[in-house]
């Protein structure tokens, strides 16, 4: 008997540590997830977790606290002199925004559609935070929003965005940054101190280059500036050590002092600029006596006189002038016969990232020289002596192409399309879900900028990829499917003459085609309510979900057979069932269900 006793007692102690167990378990999945603190401030709610991702919802502007440079005319007067003054530029300022206990928590930001704004030092020395995830519905970002985010290696700048803040992005960690084409101003300072910046792509229109921009971006090797760039202020490059390559594009005609001082390594510099007269200011000499490669329009002109502009800054440098096409400046065929030699474009068209030109064969002609713009770009040679009538080149995804074609005989070569025939790369679209329907098989993906319909294609396992179809959206329904058949998709993006690659092999999806189960007999007995269904071509196994009036379907057992017993019942209420067949990772969708009281 007290054998019985301690064996029952035993097992109350074990069955009360599991329950210990289990619900520390459960406290512990719940608190990795909760939010530690939130709030609403500018229209807009904000909520920070335990594991640092920061979310903002609503319809206003992130919320701001300080600017961390304070003196006069900010937005225009800032030089390497202000960024050194401590009586302007304060990094100890006390954080009065809302999150300011939890700068160093902060791992991930996500920002969500409907906010339009993100104020002055939202997230200034957030040291931990490795992502950004902006709205398309951003239009800007205010003075030093990112400033000292070392963490911080990439950010994708939405389209939507017109104007980035001074200090924007000071001192942070990026590697790579690409300023799209709406954004018509780039505060002072918005890269200075990023160290590790090597990369970037300016597809804005701002008027100028303001003061310290990239100050000390030591990793920057390579700057092609937008055509719309008039003038760069005072300290914009200034000891970007790693400079190489600078273009100026064509409205360009002035620069500030000491905008490139300390380029010890700058090497080529392109002055295509149309304007007639052009100043170097009170640029040092220093700054330019590593060049060894200057190339310009020959119709430039430098405030004092070409040559000697030339001679003073780039005495060192070999000298290159060329045409508007990016040619060096050489004999042209007389006016009559440099267009009766030009080739007649006649078509372009790109499938995945393989463009082909094509042109009129120009009797006579000896061959043919090719020219490409790469976006809003100039004119550079890109293959010479092509014999044919027709050119292949590798692009790059995303990219939008323009290309022309000279005709060269002896030695002397032709006019050109001075527009061009322009393509845009489509990206690829990605495949993210294929799943059975009451209809077919749903296919989604991905979006592609540019795209403007997406072709669909199909096939079986060791089969050729057959077009089935074409969707504006990023969804289709392939409703000519057959049962217990297993069928791989893909998709390409499509913009007139330009069709994406797509994706094969394991990363093109494939299901197999599993029709819904139709329960045919429900029946309560004193085991509990037994199922019967109709068996599914192609299935192996079948999930059997139930749920109450006002529940939602829970997943109560698993068979293969045709019947299943739920014996988990309780003797009163209404009970609702379902069925899904199973084959591998495929899984059919399910009927609305029927009951039994």
């Amino acid at each position: 008997m007290m054998k019985k006793k301690h064996i029952t007692q035993l097992a109350l102690i074990f069955l009360c540590c599991c329950f210990l167990y289990m619900t520390n378990m459960t406290c512990q999945a719940e608190e990795s997830y909760s939010v530690v603190a939130s709030g609403d401030k500018d229209g807009v709610h904000w909520e920070i977790d335990t594991e640092g991702t920061m979310t903002f919802s609503g319809e206003g502007v992130v919320p701001g606290h300080f600017w961390r440079y304070s003196g006069p005319s900010a937005d225009y007067d800032v030089s390497s002199d202000v960024y050194n003054n401590s009586e302007y530029y304060e990094p100890d300022l006390p954080l009065d925004n809302p999150w300011g206990d939890y700068v160093n928590d902060i791992r991930k930001v996500i920002i969500n559609e409907g906010i339009v704004g993100i104020k002055g030092g939202a997230f200034s020395s957030c040291v931990n935070l490795t992502e950004v995830i902006l709205p398309d519905s951003l239009k800007w970002i205010n003075p030093c929003s990112f400033e000292g985010c070392k963490a911080l290696k990439a950010i994708d700048i939405p389209e939507s965005v017109t104007s980035i803040g001074m200090a924007a992005f000071s001192g942070s960690g990026l590697e790579s940054i690409t300023i799209p084409e709406n954004v018509i101003s780039v505060g002072s300072g918005s890269f200075a101190y990023c160290s590790d910046l090597k990369s970037v792509e300016w597809h804005g229109t701002p008027e100028c280059v303001k003061a310290g921009t990239f100050y000390r971006c030591s990793s920057l090797e390579l700057m092609n500036l937008p055509d719309s760039v008039t003038y760069i202020d005072s300290y914009a490059f200034s000891y970007c050590s790693n400079l190489k390559k600078i273009k100026f594009g064509e409205n360009f005609y002035n620069i500030m002092e000491s905008a490139f001082s300390g380029c010890s390594k700058l090497e080529e510099v392109q002055i295509l600029t149309k304007n007639t007269s052009i100043d170097f200011g009170e640029e040092s000499t220093e700054s330019f006596k590593t060049v060894q490669k200057v190339i310009y329009y020959q119709q430039s002109n430098v405030s004092g006189g070409f040559d000697s502009v030339l001679n003073r800054y780039f005495k060192n440098a070999i000298q290159i002038p060329i045409d508007e096409d990016g040619n060096p400046v050489y004999s042209k065929m007389g006016a009559s016969d440099s267009i009766k030699f030009m080739p007649k474009l006649t078509g372009i068209s790109v499938s995945d990232n393989k463009i082909t030109i094509a042109w009129s064969s120009v009797t006579g002609a000896n061959y043919y020289n090719i020219y490409i713009k790469i976006g809003s770009g100039t004119w550079q040679k890109c293959a010479s002596e092509i014999k044919g009538s027709n050119y292949t080149y590798t692009g790059k995804l995303g990219y939008t192409y323009s290309f022309t074609v000279k005709s060269v005989k002896n030695g002397k070569y032709s006019a050109h399309d001075t527009k061009g025939l322009t393509i845009k790369v489509l990206e690829r679209p990605v495949p993210v879900s294929v799943a059975n329907t009451s209809d077919g098989i749903r296919l989604k993906w991905t979006k592609v900028k540019g795209a403007v319909k997406y072709n669909v294609y199909r096939k079986v396992k060791g089969g050729k990829w057959c077009k089935i179809g074409y969707s504006a959206s990023r969804n289709y329904t392939d409703i000519r499917v057959n049962a217990g058949k297993n069928y791989y998709y893909t998709v390409r993006a499509v913009c007139g003459k330009s069709i994406s690659g797509y994706y094969d092999g394991e990363s093109a999806l494939n299901i197999t085609r599993l029709t819904n189960p139709k329960i045919t007999k429900l029946k309560k007995s004193s085991s509990g309510i037994k199922l019967t269904w109709k068996k599914v071509t192609g299935a192996k196994e079948y999930y059997i979900y139930r749920k109450t009036k006002k529940g939602t379907y829970v997943k109560v057992g698993k068979t293969s057979a045709l019947s299943f017993m739920d014996i988990t019942v309780k003797n009163k209420g209404t009970y609702y069932y379902t069925v899904r067949a199973k084959r591998d990772h495929s899984i059919s969708a399910y009927n609305k269900g029927i009951s039994h009281r």
